[in-house]
């Protein structure tokens, strides 16, 4: 028999009482009479659970299922089969199941063990449905001379990386989190220890090497091998701290870094030393998601935050020993600062790119800029010039409403050109010159 039970908050006259109720369209508001206002919920929360014989549902609510199983013989399993609605605007992603051991009942009976067909970090979109089975059965090897039952309380947690929303909505973002989602939610990631991401990794770590990434021809064809995922216009690289190996971080870029090249042609567009802005960067953690049929603690990689942030150009630390003379434009990660002060992780400083001219963001020629600012505010960049060549800066359409104005000193007392909304050239010296943008919300231009 196919049933609805929710556990709903019910506003009285006189009292607040929860009681179950089915129903068989899902509404964001119903009332009920005058007297009675039912609100549904919002999130991920159970929308629908089957209910066959021997299994007994006490409640459920949110994502949290409350019931009673009652197994015949050692080959017998009960099967339900439970839909799951996502109210709300975000794509959430499973994590775990997991119950409070120290609740009393929470789970009454380990002879009794269950699986389901949810996958790590499987999603659920805004205003869609997921729909999963749960088996319970005896644990492998334990013979039962009589029927036993199970009393839980089962959670089956959803949730999204904090700090996701900062990500663009552009191929940087969707290529960033195609990348969370391989390499936490696949057999190829790092949740599988025997995947070839995971023998990388480990393999660059044990020879001292903590950067796994596309920076490098190499590695670059074994991620995009390993990940089935192209990394064109994408820098990305894992790095694993060696003083914690509970943690990883992800960083991706859309910024052109530059080419690979031999060590005395190196064409890195930004200089060594100088900041690359933005780079996203996603902490991995190693942690306790849930515990298994024995109780024992189940361990997996989850995505814990994302923040924005800048690094200094480096060289990457190429993959062989004979490859020191090539070198790989690329970021130095220990050198990561966010761009707020809540995004810092202890020891680590902010710095907010654009907001003064010494945080200047430095812009290659051939970029594409892309900020947001308040019309009033003034964003910094700075380009490092060659001689003798004409460079043009061009607004889209975007940005209709700034004023670009360059100067050839830090001071910003020599200027050099200046209009609002129209494209701008100048020939340089070899010199830094110094761009300052204002009167749009959008800050958005090319340098050519």
């Amino acid at each position: 028999m196919k049933i609805l039970k929710i556990l709903i908050g019910i506003v009285l006259s006189f009292s607040t009482a929860f009681i179950g109720i089915g129903y068989a369209q899902l509404s964001s508001t119903i009332s009920l009479e005058a007297t009675i206002t039912v609100s549904m919920q919002q999130g991920v929360f159970i929308s629908d659970v089957t209910e066959p014989q021997g299994v007994t549902i006490n409640t459920y609510f949110s994502t949290v299922l409350n019931s009673e199983v009652v197994l015949g013989n050692s080959s017998d399993t009960k099967t339900l089969t439970i839909t799951l609605y996502n109210n709300s605007s975000d794509v959430y992603v499973f994590k775990s199941v997991v119950y409070d051991a120290g609740i009393v009942d929470a789970y009454s009976n380990s002879n009794i063990t269950f699986t389901h067909t949810l996958q790590q970090n499987q999603k659920i979109e805004p205003n869609g449905t997921l729909e999963f089975t749960l088996t319970f059965a005896f644990k492998d090897g334990y013979t039962s001379t009589t029927s036993e039952s199970l009393h839980s309380i089962l959670n089956f947690y959803f949730g999204f990386w904090e700090g996701a929303e900062i990500l663009p909505d552009d191929v940087v973002g969707e290529n960033h989190k195609t990348l969370i989602d391989n390499i936490l939610g696949s057999e190829v990631g790092l949740n599988n220890e025997n995947s070839s991401l995971s023998k990388n990794v480990n393999d660059r770590a044990n020879r001292g090497k903590y950067t796994f990434g596309s920076m490098d021809a190499w590695d670059k064809a074994e991620m995009n091998q390993i990940l089935g995922f192209d990394a064109k216009d994408l820098s990305f690289m894992i790095y694993s701290p060696p003083e914690d190996t509970s943690v990883k971080y992800l960083y991706t870029t859309g910024c052109d870094l530059g080419e690979e090249s031999y060590i005395l042609q190196a064409k890195n567009n930004y200089p060594i030393g100088e900041r690359i802005y933005p780079i996203y960067r996603t902490k991995l953690v190693y942690k306790a998601v849930g515990v298994d049929e024995n109780n024992n603690p189940v361990y997996d990689w989850v995505g814990e935050k994302t923040v924005l942030g800048s690094a200094q150009s480096e060289f990457y630390d190429n993959n062989l020993a004979g490859s020191v003379i090539v070198k790989n434009p690329a970021f130095d990660p220990t050198t990561f600062m966010p761009t707020r002060a809540e995004d810092c992780e202890e020891g680590e400083e902010y710095i907010s790119p654009g907001k003064s001219i010494e945080n200047a963001i430095y812009i290659p020629l051939g970029a594409t800029v892309d900020e947001v600012a308040d019309s009033t505010d003034k964003t910094y960049f700075k380009y490092q010039a060659q001689a003798n060549r004409t460079v043009t800066i061009t607004p889209t359409e975007k940005s209709e409403l700034l004023t670009i104005s360059v100067y050839s000193d830090a001071s910003l007392t020599t200027l050099v050109v200046s209009d609002t909304g129209k494209q701008i050239s100048f020939n340089t010296n070899a010199t830094t010159y110094y761009i300052v943008a204002t009167g749009d919300t959008e800050v958005n231009f090319t340098i050519q």
